[in-house]
């Protein structure tokens, strides 16, 4: 009932008295767009709505015409003004709809209108989101408004369409009304944060299978020093992605909780996928000419760390290695790491999320811990495999360091992965892990940089 004939009445009633009420304040607005902005006061344009029927919808203009010496528009991040800004994060530019309100080409409450071109985009599930007339605002605009995901943003309105009721169409009013005062979930479109629907199904990266993972070594990745892009690489662990399969001209890899990125930066599709980059993986190390765009890309929402990178052809002084192995700490025990000891760190979460002891460990990890009091209180193990190298990572707990025993853990890790003709690598995370690494016989190679990404 509601569904079917109240819904459309209270849309009707609702909006002419809006219309009514605001119309000093849209008065104000249109003048201010004048001077400001000039003619036209009013935004036109064609979106799908309701079994996908195309309808003009109308919202205040928030951009200048500005255009380059050609004669076409500007990008919009440059013809979008400082008032234009406070128009959309405010949503005063939206109140025109009430007018599509009125002439039945949207409802108070539904899935956003959004453009015509994305039409071809969609998949089966997502097209039911024009089962239903467009909305002012939606689930979706109460639940992280347009700094959610496309996929995000789909899954509310379907979720919407499918639930829809009185109730559930009140909250969402009043909450959208309490959003708006607090601008909460504003990303403004037009500062470079925000992707367009079809470019953003339209720039897909390809996954490498293994069998061309030797072409990609051979064409990107060759001055990133941290050995975790190789364990992707030789198909150890992690994934490898490219623009194009057939002709690649950039790559990106996913391994720990790492994003590598090597190739040609200066394509629209770089700058998607910097866009689209699983957060998961939110440490970034890119070759150099990468920097900008990544800077560009997430603007104030990162963070610059140095990781130090050592030389990876050690010749190590296994006497002085023996004697740091022999030199345990008085209270405490080092053993190698075996099923039993696997099985008793498995339970310590922090350990395992830490130093990546989670794939096929038995079968290709080497490490060793320390017991105090029955308690594991440092690990030095074997955070990634490649091939013929292993590469170290080594965790011990606050009240035990300083006494020798990150030294004597990582020194019989060592000797172990020589042993078995393993090449140990090491990149330290910081000063104190260079250090040690120095005084294990390393030789420092160079300093790079990681960007650290916030999430929104």
């Amino acid at each position: 009932m509601y569904k079917k004939c109240l819904k459309r009445f209270f849309d009707f009633i609702i909006s002419l008295f809006a219309l009514v009420i605001l119309s000093p304040v849209m008065l104000i607005l249109a003048i201010l767009i004048k001077i400001k902005l000039g003619s036209p006061v009013i935004f036109k344009q064609e979106r799908p709505g309701k079994n996908e029927k195309i309808f003009t919808l109308y919202k205040f203009r928030s951009m200048s015409n500005k255009k380059d010496e050609n004669g076409n528009l500007l990008p919009d991040n440059e013809r979008l003004t400082k008032f234009g800004k406070i128009l959309r994060s405010t949503s005063l530019d939206e109140l025109p709809e009430f007018v599509n309100i009125i002439k039945g080409d949207m409802s108070l409450i539904g899935p956003r209108p959004l453009a015509v071109c994305y039409l071809p985009y969609y998949n089966d599930t997502e097209k039911h989101r024009h089962d239903v007339r467009p909305g002012l605002t939606g689930l979706a605009q109460i639940n992280g408004r347009n700094i959610l995901s496309w996929e995000e943003k789909f899954k509310y309105d379907i979720e919407y369409i499918e639930n829809i009721s009185f109730i559930n169409d009140v909250k969402i009013f009043f909450l959208t009304i309490i959003k708006v005062f607090k601008r909460e979930g504003v990303q403004v479109r037009g500062k470079g944060q925000s992707i367009d629907f079809d470019k953003y199904r339209k720039y897909t990266l390809k996954k490498v299978d293994s069998k061309n993972l030797d072409e990609i070594k051979k064409k990107f990745f060759k001055e990133i020093k941290f050995s975790m892009a190789h364990t992707a690489l030789d198909g150890f662990k992690g994934d490898v992605y490219v623009d194009d399969i057939q002709n690649p001209t950039f790559s990106i890899i996913y391994a720990g909780r790492y994003s590598f990125i090597d190739g040609n930066c200066h394509s629209e599709f770089a700058r998607f996928a910097l866009l689209k980059l699983d957060l998961y993986y939110n440490s970034i190390i890119a070759s150099a000419e990468w920097y900008k765009l990544i800077e560009e890309v997430f603007e104030n929402r990162f963070e610059i760390n140095y990781r130090y990178s050592l030389k990876k052809d050690t010749k190590f002084d296994l006497d002085k290695l023996n004697i740091f192995s022999k030199n345990i700490p008085v209270g405490f025990e080092v053993k190698k790491i075996d099923s039993d000891v696997l099985n008793t760190i498995s339970k310590t979460d922090s350990y395992v999320c830490n130093l990546g002891m989670t794939d096929n460990y038995e079968e290709n990890g080497l490490g060793y811990v320390a017991y105090k009091d029955e308690k594991i209180v440092g690990v030095c193990t074997s955070n990634f495999v490649y091939k013929n190298s292993i590469e170290i990572n080594l965790k011990v707990d606050e009240e035990c360091r300083r006494k020798g025993l990150a030294t004597c853990l990582a020194a019989n890790l060592i000797l172990d992965a020589i042993k078995n003709k393993i090449y140990p690598s090491w990149d330290a995370a910081n000063l104190n892990s260079l250090e040690l690494a120095k005084k294990l016989g390393y030789e420092f190679d160079s300093k790079y940089e990681v960007y650290r990404i916030k999430e929104k």
